[in-house]
């Protein structure tokens, strides 16, 4: 009886152990691990190397970028009252113009994305329509030129918008000059009240008229401080990281190539 269940005891060690370890000779260990990243050691310095320099390559030649910004004050109705709404001329400048201008240069220069991206804001409690890009200074003229068409076309708008409004005044002027001058020919009792509304009437129409200001362009594409980008450093730190990466899945590939080379001779053999 102890013999056989000395003898049984092993084999259901065996069976459990079997349950645990279904696949050994696939396992690797942290030492196997260790000594192929040794074993391939010039393969990942290698690959590390060059991601490592490339990444530099990169942070030294890359181009800091600026924000241009371009200043259109809008027409006055009166002083400080918009003679549009602001948010329209935004609006209008943003999904009007702007792709109006975007697909003639993406056109003309052979492009499928545009490069640059505008932004348009008023500042609170002004008149002002801020267009703003980002780009590196050698794209600075090309900047300007973008914003130099979008201006043109917000103030082509406001000099009709302008000469609509400057036309009505005009004409309510004459009607009201031609009631004042019929109130002036009048007996009746109310004529003098008639005259002296008429009179208050053409004189803030004459205001108005002396109060209209144009759209003026205050600046074209000045460049403004760096824009915030991802700093030298920070490349280089990443290009130091993803080196290591690469590095290491480079050794690993270059042992199973190798394997997989050997496999192939024994099976020839």
């Amino acid at each position: 009886m102890n013999n056989t269940n000395q003898t049984q005891l092993p084999e259901s060690m065996q069976q459990r152990d079997a349950q645990f370890h279904p696949y050994p000779d696939d396992e690797i260990s942290l030492v196997d691990l260790a000594k192929i990243l040794i074993k391939r050691r010039w393969t990942l310095l290698v690959t590390a190397t060059v991601v490592v320099i490339m990444a530099l390559v990169f942070a030294l030649l890359r181009e800091p970028n600026y924000t241009y910004t371009s200043i259109y004050k809008i027409a006055e109705i009166e002083r400080g009252e918009a003679l549009e709404a602001v948010q329209s001329l935004i609006e209008q400048a943003q999904n009007l113009y702007w792709p109006n201008v975007s697909r003639a240069y993406q056109i003309d220069n052979n492009l499928k994305s545009m490069p640059f991206k505008l932004a348009v804001n008023n500042p609170k409690d002004t008149l002002l329509i801020l267009l703003s890009s980002e780009a590196s200074e050698i794209s600075q003229a090309k900047i300007e030129d973008l914003h130099q068409q979008v201006i043109e076309a917000l103030q082509q708008q406001q000099q009709q918008a302008v000469k609509t409004t400057v036309e009505r005044l005009q004409r309510q002027t004459e009607t009201t000059q031609k009631l004042l001058d019929q109130a002036a020919q009048s007996e009746s009792e109310k004529a003098t009240d008639m005259i002296a509304g008429y009179t208050e009437r053409l004189f803030a129409l004459e205001d108005r008229l002396q109060s209209l200001q144009p759209g003026q362009v205050l600046q074209v594409a000045a460049a403004g401080e760096r824009a915030k980008s991802v700093g030298k450093s920070l490349i280089l730190a990443l290009g130091i990281v993803l080196g290591g990466i690469l590095g290491i899945m480079a050794a690993f590939f270059a042992e199973f190539a190798a394997r997989v080379r050997q496999s192939l001779k024994e099976d020839q053999q």
